[in-house]
């Protein structure tokens, strides 16, 4: 628990359908590659937690939190 940031890198060539919810900086149905990734970085949850959502592909997620 205490992680209010994370990232989101694919792992696929492609990812279809990435959707974040409860984030600062939220997604709908957004398409992220290896090559144009930055839409996913470095995001902050609003509250409690975010939904992440993906209809095609798969993402690695990476939480972290302020020292």
């Amino acid at each position: 628990s205490g992680f209010k940031y994370f990232s989101l890198i694919p792992a696929t060539d492609i990812v279809k359908g990435v959707s974040v919810e409860g984030a600062k900086y939220p997604l709908k149905n957004a398409r992220l590659s290896r090559k144009n990734a930055g839409f996913g970085t470095s995001n902050e949850i609003d509250g409690n937690c975010a939904l992440i959502t993906v209809k095609k592909g798969a993402l690695f997620v990476i939480e972290s939190r302020d020292a």
